[in-house]
């Protein structure tokens, strides 16, 4: 009888899987090792060597990122003129980011996700309206005040109105044990907003942008951005292959997205040295700490509210803390393009998401193994909860059980009295 009912328990108990960390995620946070102990056995010298090649894999990006703005600071006129930017970074590599998004985007887990509609609404109401409202609101101070330029506080404001980090999410969501397919869907379906509500949340706190046409914006955007990735997610869905394949080589479509932006970044820069159109880097600084200094804000906000109404989920806790403070640099660095066209100074708008976008990565990967930590015992503590819940339940059936049949026995006792009197 008691072993039935522990099956039973067992059953009914839903547990949450604690997901193990693959080989590419691992490369993407750096506080994520993986256990290696030959490297131990090597010498100082190739340790030395593996250890920055490791912290190269880890931080490629805002490495790659800073050695060619610095070498288009050295030699503008190559990426500004030789190197067609105004098709090649604006239209070819754009649209090639967006088709590899595409190619990834795992539609296949949308019905899951699309049960926690009220958890997606929670993302992007927090992304798009709190955060780009206080963004704005701290930006223009800045700027009437004098503590920051104008180019560089209108950046902040477009920044503030993008819409979730494509891939950023997912890597954030997967080393802390999260849960992907919202974190994934939630990537999808803001990046399709705010190819309309961006410009549209842009214009509204910065008012007529000389130059920005708001049809012609919507236009190269959706050929941009949209065609690439519906595209991409129909040849996913078409071909069990191209999913292979892309599984296969994840890492390395996750590098060609990188290494285009970073291209695409590097011509913008040498458009904006070209024109001798630059900031000062007291501005820079000031930017970095200002951003820094939201982040965590936003950060905290985050948690606390995800603590206030989704305690018991802490899959989805981790998504609700990263989701809507990460911001895309892909849709970010088209869309300024379209609202600054011939801007000499548009590598200078551009400069807040080039800082949010990494800073992010950077303090998300130094929270990573703390939120791992408190996920795997708040799945624990669920887990545990619903088996004491169980127990309960099923001691109430028990004792239920032993009353009706002492009832019964009592109206059969009755019975047989009024049986053998009748007689």
């Amino acid at each position: 009888m008691n072993g039935s009912n522990k099956e039973e328990e067992e059953l009914h108990v839903v547990e949450i899987q604690e997901e193990p960390i693959d080989e590419d995620t691992a490369k993407a946070i750096p506080n994520t090792e993986l256990p290696d102990t030959e490297t131990e056995k090597k010498p100082f010298h190739i340790r030395a060597l593996i250890w920055l090649w490791e912290f190269f894999n880890a931080y490629d990006f805002p490495i790659l990122l800073l050695a060619f703005i610095g070498i288009a600071k050295l030699a503008p006129e190559f990426g500004a003129v030789h190197l067609a930017p105004q098709y090649t970074a604006s239209w070819i590599a754009v649209a090639l980011i967006f088709f590899l998004s595409g190619i990834g985007l795992k539609t296949e887990q949308y019905a899951y996700a699309l049960s926690k509609y009220r958890f997606n609404a929670y993302i992007l109401i927090y992304n798009f309206g709190f955060v780009s409202a206080v963004v704005a609101g701290i930006s223009h101070a800045l700027k009437t005040s004098g503590i920051l330029s104008p180019y560089l506080s209108d950046g902040l404001v477009a920044c503030g109105a993008l819409p979730l980090a494509v891939n950023a999410v997912s890597i954030l969501t997967i080393a802390c044990n999260g849960d992907e397919a919202v974190a994934v869907f939630n990537e999808a379906v803001s990046n399709m907003i705010g190819v309309f509500l961006s410009p549209l949340l842009i214009r509204g706190y910065l008012g007529k942008i000389p130059g920005a046409d708001l049809p012609t914006i919507f236009w190269k955007l959706i050929v941009r951005v949209l065609v690439p990735l519906i595209v991409g997610q129909a040849l996913r869905m078409s071909s069990q292959k191209v999913v292979e394949f892309r599984n296969k080589y994840k890492g390395w479509f996750a590098r060609a997205q990188k290494y285009l932006l970073v291209f695409i970044i590097y011509t913008i820069f040498c458009t904006t040295f070209n024109n001798k159109a630059g900031t000062g880097i007291g501005d820079v600084f000031t930017l970095v700490l200002v951003i820094f200094i939201l982040q965590v804000f936003f950060l905290a906000l985050a948690w606390t509210f995800t603590y206030m109404f989704y305690r018991d989920e802490p899959k989805l806790r981790v998504v609700g803390l990263f989701g809507p403070v990460a911001k895309t640099i892909a849709l970010g660095i088209p869309l300024i393009q379209s609202l600054y066209p011939h801007n000499p100074r548009v590598g200078v708008y551009t400069l807040p998401i080039l800082i949010w976008h990494p800073m992010l990565l950077v303090v998300g990967s130094i929270m990573t193994p703390v939120v791992r930590n408190f996920v795997d015992s708040e799945i624990k503590r669920v887990n545990s909860e619903n088996v004491n819940q169980e127990e309960v339940i099923g001691d109430s059936v028990e004792s239920y059980d032993e009353e009706a049949i002492k009832e019964d026995s009592k109206e059969d006792d009755v019975e047989v009295k009024a049986d053998a009197a009748g007689h």
